[in-house]
């Protein structure tokens, strides 16, 4: 879970998230526990990626996108 800062998030988008470099496929996203297609920032999400276990994801990962500006482990 966690909540959109910036941009547009839809389902089947790619995402990087750092710093754990995992780039996973977006299956769906929910905001209490209602399937959504997209979520703007603001929003309080969960996401369910595909191929990739829920162990995987923990707070406090950046989700951006891989061929624009991804965020950078520092």
């Amino acid at each position: 879970m966690g909540q959109v800062e910036t941009g547009v998030l839809k389902t089947h988008t790619i995402v990087h998230f750092t710093p754990s470099n995992i780039t996973a496929e977006i299956e769906s996203i929910e905001i209490n526990y209602e399937t959504i297609k997209e979520a703007i920032p603001g929003d309080y999400v969960t996401l369910h990626v595909k191929s990739i276990h829920t162990r995987e994801l923990r707070p406090g990962l950046i989700g951006s996108d891989p061929t624009n500006d991804p965020t950078q482990k520092s």
